[in-house]
């Protein structure tokens, strides 16, 4: 999440959701030098309930990968570092400053976001599993389309069709 080439970890505990920024452990040098690395750097940022699902994508076509935040009763959050105020020349802005957008509440049966291509759009799409009725949300910048996804009919075999259908084309 960070500029830097280490790897960052998002993690959902409760209502918090951790972002555990990676850092040069220096495992190639001597162990006096390796003694030297701080710990990592671990920035909180709470919820009004239990994260449900966590993921990381680029949804708005922006250099910056962003976190989508599933909450429980169905509340998504998206969290976007790059419209955040800098903290300083060069500094990259804290967790708690990141910019959060609603996105529409795909409704509380939701269980798990997921992120894929399913449009022509360079953005990642952004998918929400529903338990209630069988059925993948698709919201994007936004908006929300619904999808029928269902167990494939007989005949098909393990196919299974995606059937999107945007609620401003019908």
């Amino acid at each position: 999440m960070s500029s830097a080439y280490t790897i960052d970890l998002a993690v959902a505990a409760g209502s918090e959701l951790l972002l555990v920024y990676g850092r040069d452990r220096k495992l190639t040098l001597p162990l006096k030098e390796q003694e030297s690395v701080r710990p990592a750097r671990v920035e909180r940022r709470s919820f009004t309930g239990a994260v449900k699902s966590v993921v990381i994508g680029r949804f708005d076509e922006s250099p910056w990968s962003e976190i989508a935040a599933l909450v429980a009763g169905g509340e998504v959050q998206l969290l976007s570092r790059g419209v955040a105020k800098r903290r300083g020349r060069g500094k990259e802005p804290l967790f708690a400053e990141w910019m959060k957008r609603e996105l529409p509440s795909p409704g509380p049966a939701a269980e798990r976001l997921i992120v894929a291509n399913v449009s022509t759009s360079a953005a990642d799409d952004l998918l929400v599993l529903d338990s209630s009725d069988g059925q993948v949300r698709i919201l994007r910048a936004g908006r929300e389309s619904k999808s029928s996804v269902g167990p494939p009919a007989r005949n098909e075999g393990f196919a299974a069709r995606i059937i999107i259908v945007d609620r401003g084309t019908c």
